[in-house]
């Protein structure tokens, strides 16, 4: 599938390829993998049901079949890491744009309020304790579209439901220092348990702790690492109000840090060579690639802009948690300046 029939997201610019994505993206991809594959072997398919967590925030019963091997596919093409993840790209950004004179980057100015008039865009911003307008003749809106009711309220009526249509789920990540260091041999490790978990819901959550970790150091090349990356997504809907009560903290780093007993033993370790958790909500709530998302025409709408004035960045325009998208939305989005 990778070197043959890749599912495009954002779709190609090709109508045949495009058109076979969208009959991929009608159905779930455990109809998919049902119809292709028949029974899978539940190590398997507890593995993919992980994945699906880790990746998309979602179960593989409600997941896009097109969402989903666009993923899975690109696997079998190798790991592309970082060292620092991602925050090596934004530093490398960082430094670009401020060795650019055109450039003013304004930190700590939060966006409070966004109008599309017929010859320039009013941006209201809220920075030192004061509001204050900023008017430019185009404008590239790159936050999560969930704001959109907040910040554009006005927005055309697409724009509205398209953003309504997204769905968005919390996801935590905890970087567990080590006193000693554990062996750094790969990058990405499932902890199965030969059981196929089913989809959780606000009511029946999940037991498990976490889905996968990674060696900190592993992009350096290091043989051993003093940092583990715990993923732990929260795969269902109503999850996010409740990680901003006072205890959510202390009961999640606990959970991991139980779960991670097991690993740590086959490291060599224990309990007790765990220096301390730094536990993160996810830097965006992730938008999930439900089933039939992507050829509703929402992302569409999205591309489409207001008025030739204000368009649209993000990898939730299409649902698809991935830089690639975000990057190829952002370039979209440049091109029609």
């Amino acid at each position: 599938m990778f070197d043959d029939s890749f599912p495009e997201i954002p779709f190609s610019e090709d109508a045949k390829e495009a058109r076979a994505v969208r009959e991929l993206d009608a159905l779930s991809l455990e109809a998919w993998l049902a119809k292709e594959l028949g029974p899978i072997d539940p190590i398997a398919m507890e593995y993919i049901q992980l994945y699906c967590w880790s990746s998309f925030n979602g179960s593989v019963d409600e997941l896009s079949a097109a969402q989903g091997l666009n993923f899975l596919a690109a696997e079998v093409d190798g790991v592309l890491a970082l060292p620092g993840g991602n925050a090596a790209l934004t530093e490398a950004l960082y430094r670009k744009l401020a060795a650019d004179s055109r450039v003013r980057l304004r930190a700590s100015s939060f966006v409070v309020d966004v109008q599309v008039k017929s010859d320039r865009v009013l941006v209201c911003t809220y920075e030192n304790k004061k509001l204050r307008t900023i008017e430019a003749k185009k404008c590239i809106y790159a936050a999560p579209k969930f704001l959109l009711k907040d910040v554009m309220p006005d927005a055309p009526a697409p724009i509205l439901s398209a953003a309504k249509d997204l769905t968005y789920r919390a996801y935590l990540v905890a970087n567990v220092a080590l006193k000693r260091a554990a062996p750094a041999a790969h990058y990405d490790v499932y902890t199965l348990d030969g059981e196929v978990p089913q989809a959780p819901s606000a009511m029946h959550q999940s037991d498990r702790a976490f889905t996968d970790l990674i060696s900190g150091d592993w992009a350096t090349g290091a043989t051993h690492s003093q940092v583990l990356t715990v993923y732990r997504p929260l795969p269902f809907d109503g999850a996010r109000q409740f990680l901003f009560h006072p205890g959510a903290h202390d009961k999640h780093r606990d959970l991991v840090i139980e779960g991670l007993e097991p690993v740590l033993s086959a490291l060599g370790l224990n309990r007790a060579d765990i220096e301390g958790v730094r536990m993160s909500r996810w830097g965006h709530a992730v938008p999930v690639a439900t089933k039939g998302y992507a050829s509703s025409g929402s992302p569409e709408a999205f591309e489409a802009g207001i008025g030739g004035r204000l368009f649209f960045a993000g990898q939730d325009i299409w649902a698809n948690p991935a830089l690639e998208t975000a990057l190829e939305t952002a370039r979209r989005a440049v091109a029609c300046l």
